[in-house]
């Protein structure tokens, strides 16, 4: 079992930590992940997640710009995406 928690740092980067059960240990995204979206100071930040044909995340909140962005991550290409 794995548990994400996302937060917002001070330089408004999203932040993802990560519980690995197998291991105990709470793991920081890498700075080349998740932490290289930004988003509005204070935003609230929504994510979902899908098991099914590959592990799936989907984050959304607000951009600096006060629109809606959507960030979707999919293990087998192990990267970010803004999107869909």
């Amino acid at each position: 079992m794995e548990i994400y928690v996302y937060f917002q740092d001070e330089s408004n980067r999203i932040r993802e930590l990560r519980f690995r059960s197998e291991e105990s240990e709470w793991h920081e995204d890498s700075p080349t992940g998740i932490g290289l979206l930004k988003g509005l100071s204070g935003t609230s930040i929504t994510c979902a997640a899908d098991s099914a044909n590959g592990v799936k995340r989907w984050i959304c909140c607000q951009s600096e710009a006060r629109q809606v962005q959507r960030f979707t991550y999919e293990a087998n290409g192990n990267r970010w995406t803004e999107g869909m």
